[in-house]
Order: structure tokens, then sequence, then C-alpha cells
């Protein structure tokens, strides 16, 4: 095989794009953002002048000025929900737990702020597991690193798929020894500490060696297509419907019918009685996840909703009756976290939620999120016959 090309500068950096991270308690002045796709699409509009901030602001009748409650509505992943029956999944979150083709969310949420993408595939993956569909086209590694190099010389970061940890999104600010290296920021970077391959620089900043090889595809953005943003508001509505009453992705289901699986899973599994910690740890991450993933979805969407409302004066009620809906489940997935010990990982939490007691006691709370689901199908089912 020959050597991939070598680049000419070999090291160009960004140094100014936003980082992207898991909550870190407020640490960083930011709301959680525990999302990768639409925390790196933020961080590339921050860079690029095209953001809102993140205001949050109370009144009903103001926007609220967050990029990110808006970029995960615009495609619907705000009322989405996913479970694999029986399977305890750690990778409930990701885009293709919730669309069968992802390249259906990365197009909706750009072309809402006024951005096409370019997909382009590592071509070794073709027919591979993780091989990414929806594609523009493939590229082999010499493709990339001049895909990459033009795109940072032009001043702009690249999404990329991989390249640190699992197949999740994560944001390319630079390359280094000719585009050996990747140079960037990722969730995952801090969970790569046993990799030879990954580096962490003191400004958390990952420099990725070998990455060809668990890089899925690039995804770079366009500048606008269009004057400022002009958010399809009534889209965003239709999508969240449907997100509710989506159907199954593969082995996973989605939707409404999420929680009736999730309450059986809890109800019928017999290793809660194990007193084998690695056991329990495995059951509880996942569950306390996906009510993470849902508490988190539902406050942004919520904050987006409410702003719909405003742009949407003839269905104003609906909407806002679907945005109480989606805040009053966010409060329930912190009741179900503190049925079982409350929000967080570990020993005692894992062993609180093998307790029969503690998920008999979260059962209801599904029950009641479910009904929640139902009512906000039904208000934006009626926002849309008014539109």
């Amino acid at each position: 095989m020959d050597r991939p090309v070598s680049l000419d500068p070999p090291r160009s950096l960004l140094s100014d794009v936003p980082p992207v991270h898991f909550y870190d308690g407020g640490k960083s002045g930011r709301c959680p953002e525990d999302f990768p796709f639409f925390s790196c699409v933020r961080s590339w509009l921050e860079h690029n002048g095209g953001s809102l901030g993140c205001t949050h602001a109370e009144s009903r009748d103001k926007r609220t000025g967050c990029t990110y409650a808006l970029l995960m509505t615009l495609c619907g992943y705000s009322g989405s929900a996913a479970w694999n029956p029986g399977q305890w999944d750690p990778g409930l979150s990701a885009l293709d737990a919730r669309w069968d083709d992802v390249r259906v969310p990365i197009d909706w949420t750009l072309q809402g702020v006024g951005r096409n993408g370019r997909l382009v595939g590592n071509a070794d993956r073709n027919g591979r597991p993780g091989s990414m569909e929806g594609l523009d086209e493939r590229a082999d590694e010499s493709t990339m690193r001049r895909l990459i190099a033009e795109t940072i010389a032009d001043g702009h970061p690249l999404l990329a798929f991989g390249v640190v940890g699992p197949p999740e999104c994560c944001l390319i600010c630079g390359y280094d020894e000719g585009g050996d290296v990747l140079v960037g920021w990722s969730y995952f970077t801090e969970w790569e500490q046993n990799d030879p391959n990954v580096e962490r620089d003191e400004s958390g900043l990952f420099h990725r060696r070998n990455w060809y090889p668990d890089t899925l595809a690039l995804l770079t953005i366009s500048p606008l297509t269009q004057p400022g943003w002009a958010i399809p508001y009534r889209e965003m509505i239709e999508r969240n419907l449907t997100a509710l009453r989506a159907q199954p992705v593969g082995p996973y289901v989605t939707g409404i019918a999420v929680w009736d699986v999730w309450a059986h899973d809890l109800e019928s599994e017999t290793r809660f009685g194990s007193d084998d910690l690695e056991v329990l740890m495995n059951l509880h991450m996942p569950h306390t996840d996906a009510v993470g993933n849902v508490a988190e979805a539902r406050w942004y969407g919520h904050l987006a909703l409410r702003e719909a409302a405003v742009h949407l004066p003839e269905a104003k009620a609906e909407i806002q009756a679907a945005a109480d809906c989606f805040k009053r489940q966010h409060d329930l997935m912190w009741d179900i976290w503190k049925a079982a010990g409350g929000n967080g990982i570990g020993e005692t939490f894992a062993r609180a939620l093998a307790e029969p007691s503690a998920r008999q006691a979260i059962l209801p709370l599904m029950e009641r999120a479910k009904v929640l689901d139902i009512q906000a199908a039904d208000h934006l089912k009626s926002a849309l016959a008014k539109l």
C-alpha cells in the first residue's frame, strides 16, 4: 500500500474553535451538552459567527437564545427516545439508534440553520461494519488528508465520526506531522488514556495518530446558503411529532413504545439479583444514560418549542402545551433518578437500582412519562392542523 500523501504545510491548527465535552457541572459556563453531534455543530457555528449563544430567557414570549436547543429540536431529536429490548445497550443516544439513515438528521439540522453538509466516508470501510450510509462520496486516506488541509486552510473546522473513542461526532481543528496526526475536540479523549495513538495536550485537545482506520466519515459544512437563520419552525413541529410516533430502527424500539419495553426490562431482568458489581454496573449504566438522554432532550425541546410558539402564533397554545409536556417529562426523569439513589454513576447507584423496591417505584413514573409523550404528540398534531 502506498504511503498517504504528506501535507504541506506539515502543521496547521485553528486555535479558537470552542471545545465540546460532557457536562462538567457548570465549570466551563455551559449548560449540559451531552449529545456530541449537536454540540459539534454548535461549536462550528460559534467559530464561524453563526451562533445564537445561550441565554435561556425565561419569558414564554422571547427567544430562548439557545443554539444547542434549536439544533437538537430542528431534526426531531428532542422528541425521540430509544431502547434496545433485553440488551442493556450503551449506544442508545447515537443518531443511528433513532434514524435508519443518519444523513436525515444531519441534513435537517444543517439546513435548518441555512447550511449544507458534505459527508465523505472512509473508502476502506465500504461494506464493513461501521460504514456510514448516505455518503456524498468515499475517499482514501490521502484524499481525506487533502480535504482536511483545504478546509482548515479556509479557516473552518470539520466534523468527523469516529477518530477517538466510539463512532460519535468530534471536531477536527488541525493536523500535525504532515497529516499523520489529527488534532481536535472529542467527548472521549480522556477515555483513551491507554491508547498509544491518542494524546491529550494541556488545553484538552486530542492528538490522534493512525487515525484513518477509526474514522468513519468527515463532514464539512458550507457557508450560508441563505441570509441568517431562517428556522423552519413548522417542519420542527412535524419532525418532533414523527419522532414521538417513530417505528423501530433496526433492533431499537423508538418513540412512545420505548416506555413499555424499557419498563418491562427493568421489571423482568433477572440479573438484578446478582451480587456481582460488574453485572449491576452494566445494567445501571444504560438505564441511567437513557434517563439522562430523555431529560436533556426534552428540556431543550421545551425551550425550542416555546420559541416556535412565538413564531407560529396561530398554533401558539397547542405548541406551548406540547412544550409543557416536554418540561414535565424532564422533571419526571429526575424523579426516576431519585427513586434509585439519585443521578450518579458507581457502586452505590448500581446497587440502589438492583433493589426491587426502587424499580417498582420507577415503573409508574415511566407510565406517566408515556402519557406525557402521548399528550405531547396530540398537541403537536393539533398545532400542525392549524398551520
